[in-house]
């Protein structure tokens, strides 16, 4: 996987080095709050409760961005040639394994929504963490066969980050405020350390477990220690960084629409930059920039000008009543 219009050695890093950790960090957020929030089903009417708010706040919303994207990928279709284009296996993807159809960046909403599904009831059962931590972990190493389209891998590896959310949701908050330096510098210094060494801590871990296992393992240690890394950054600077902590709030605010709406956004950016104006090559790093930009900027203006002006908008678009 390369990202279009970026120098491939920068292209390259991003994804291996921050890309990467940005997912799974969604996941733990999720968790997080789940866990922050205490949802507690005491009973099957209940749980049913949760779930239908679940799929209109993730599968509603995925299903009409899908919808979007599918007819404007069917219009732009007649005059380029898509990277990612609708075949007649669309509605499979849509249904079993969106990683792999024409809005590929939703499958977060679908994996997520599955989550919902299966983590409460597990959590209601198993109550003890060490435990239930050890039966998600295991569950990443038992062949499953393929039901479908489903990417039942893709959602057990999730789970995990998803889990250890609501593990970090228990933790003395006020203590990793106290501390949130040192332990910035600690996981930052983790993580670096496994990502130099991986071969060296897969090695290690074969002495137990198969070559599978083992790489396996080590992958997930980077992962935890790279969520980890931004879990404590964000604590210092909502401690140290007022400024930056208020504008990243504000964005935050709007992380719903950025998601949902930034692939249109560029899209129609790189359309009107791009193939209308066809600019001269050295010219791309900066466009490059413009479409960053563009997928953060325009569902923020998107959302406030046009989603939150009808009311009947954000429920479809966004999964909530009131917009983002």
């Amino acid at each position: 996987m390369q990202l279009p219009l970026v120098n491939p050695y920068i292209s390259n890093l991003l994804i291996k080095h921050l890309f990467s950790y940005s997912m799974p960090i969604f996941a733990l957020a999720s968790g997080f709050l789940f866990g922050f929030d205490r949802v507690e089903m005491d009973s099957f009417s209940g749980y049913l409760t949760f779930v239908s708010k679940k799929f209109k706040r993730l599968m509603v919303p995925y299903f009409m961005i899908s919808a979007i994207i599918l007819f404007l990928k069917l219009c732009a279709g007649m005059f380029f040639t898509l990277n990612f284009p609708v075949d007649r296996n669309f509605w499979k993807y849509l249904l079993f394994n969106p990683l792999e159809g024409f809005a590929a960046f939703l499958w977060f909403l679908y994996i997520l929504f599955f989550i919902f599904l299966l983590f409460p009831i597990i959590n209601k059962f198993i109550r003890n963490r060490l435990l239930l931590f050890f039966i998600i972990m295991v569950m990443n190493f038992i062949p499953f066969p393929q039901t479908f389209y489903f990417n039942h891998v893709l959602f057990r590896e999730f789970l995990i980050f998803f889990y250890l959310g609501c593990l970090y949701s228990s933790f003395n908050n006020e203590y990793i405020k106290l501390h949130s330096s040192h332990y910035c510098i600690l996981s930052l210094g983790l993580l670096v350390l496994l990502s130099i060494q991986k071969e060296t801590v897969t090695g290690l871990l074969n002495i137990i477990f198969s070559n599978q296992i083992a790489d396996r393992l080590s992958d997930y240690l980077i992962f935890i220690s790279g969520t980890q890394v931004y879990y404590f950054i964000s604590v210092l600077i909502k401690k140290k960084f007022n400024p930056l902590f208020s504008l990243l709030k504000y964005i935050g605010l709007f992380s719903s629409p950025i998601y949902l709406l930034h692939s249109v956004s560029m899209g129609a950016t790189k359309v009107i930059f791009i193939n209308f104006l066809n600019p001269n090559i050295s010219l791309y790093s900066s466009i490059s920039i413009l479409l960053f930009i563009s997928g953060i900027v325009l569902p923020i203006l998107i959302t406030k000008y046009i989603i939150n002006r009808f009311e009947v908008l954000p429920p479809l678009i966004l999964g909530v009543k009131g917009g983002a």
